[in-house]
């Protein structure tokens, strides 16, 4: 979520054993496609150069979902926890 919100590709080398993986690739590759997948004897021999210049091009080319808040307004999911977390500290939620 932090590299999506934050414009920057992710670069990962798959793990098959991971309960998450299916999830990683479908979000990251599929739906924003924010990811780059190093496999991993490429990332063993240290020939990430490749998978780096193509994660070099993904920056920031996507839009994170917008959401209408209760004032009508459309916020990212980011922006809606940094309210809920400013209410909080400031006392008013």
């Amino acid at each position: 979520s932090e590299c999506l919100t934050c414009h920057t590709p992710l670069l990962y080398v798959p793990r098959t054993s991971w309960p998450e993986e299916k999830y990683l690739e479908e979000i990251l590759i599929s739906d924003y496609r924010a990811g780059v997948a190093i496999p991993l004897e490429e990332y063993e021999a240290g020939n990430w150069a490749p998978y780096l210049d193509q994660a070099v091009l993904k920056k920031g080319k996507w839009d994170l979902p917008k959401y209408v808040d209760s004032a009508g307004e459309e916020v990212t999911a980011t922006q809606k926890v940094v309210s809920l977390i400013q209410a909080i500290c400031d006392g008013t939620h």
